[in-house]
């Protein structure tokens, strides 16, 4: 009789177990979801990690570059249109597409594709950037300074350019014609605030600024502004990106910086 009940014991328990294991397996993301709030970049991951999930459950499906929606992975079950309202905030939706591409039966390269740029950063005001900040640009490398409330992102080369002071109007008006207007609209030289404030500018001789009083030089010995009393100086330019180019991949680190489109 004692053998009998530990044997219904048991079955009981291996029953138990089982109903628990599929109960969690059933709201793994919504136990994942269970956040006050999160980040645009923890936004993202959230929807990353559900695709990943769904392909690699479907691996056999994939090979190389491929593609499916938002809408596959609400279909599928591996994310609710709930869970997608409450958490993203309207930074996705169901035609939201992520790229991805399959070698040898595993993912080796995911992203989500055209979303806002801007999306990406939240600031009241203005924010100045410190890590995970470099920006393909131009067919070059860039660092993005900061960021506005608008969401106008701003980037910056970090690298010198001596000018003759006289012509800085002329320079800036031949570079402002330069630029791709479906990108940026505006360029300029970098201000006092932006070498106090940001973390990573670093100049060490006195450099050709813009204030509120004009164009004046840096004194970096003192943090203060002076006339121009010479004739080159060197400068830093500031490029301001439109809030409405899209993201196509990257997650800002020197080695995968981000890389934008119109």
């Amino acid at each position: 009789m004692k053998k009998k009940n530990i044997i219904i014991y048991l079955v009981m328990l291996i029953i138990f177990g089982l109903a628990l294991f599929m109960l969690f397996r059933t709201n793994l993301q919504s136990f994942r979801r269970l956040n006050a709030s999160v980040t645009p970049e923890e936004e993202k991951n959230i929807i990353l990690e559900a695709s990943k999930k769904y392909i690699e459950d479907n691996i056999y499906k994939f090979d190389g570059d491929s593609e499916i929606t938002l809408k596959d992975i609400i279909i599928n079950e591996y994310l609710s249109e709930e869970e997608i309202e409450e958490v993203t905030k309207d930074l996705y939706n169901e035609s939201t597409r992520i790229l991805f591409n399959v070698s040898d039966g595993k993912i080796t390269d995911i992203y989500i594709k055209s979303e806002l740029f801007s999306k990406l950063f939240k600031c009241a005001d203005v924010c100045y950037l410190d890590n995970n900040n470099y920006i393909y640009y131009n067919n070059d490398l860039y660092r993005i300074l900061k960021v506005d409330a608008n969401g106008n992102v701003y980037i910056i080369s970090n690298e010198l350019e001596k000018i003759r002071t006289d012509q800085i109007d002329i320079i800036l008006r031949n570079k402002q014609n330069a630029l791709d207007k479906k990108i940026s609209d505006n360029i300029d030289l970098i201000s006092p605030s932006d070498i106090k404030e940001s973390p990573f500018i670093d100049v060490e001789n006195s450099v050709l600024v813009n204030t509120n009083l004009g164009y004046k030089i840096y004194d970096i010995s003192s943090s203060n502004t002076i006339e121009i009393d010479k004739e080159s100086s060197y400068t830093m330019y500031i490029i301001k990106l439109l809030n409405t180019i899209n993201y196509e991949k990257g997650d800002g680190t020197k080695f995968n910086p981000y890389v934008i489109s119109e």
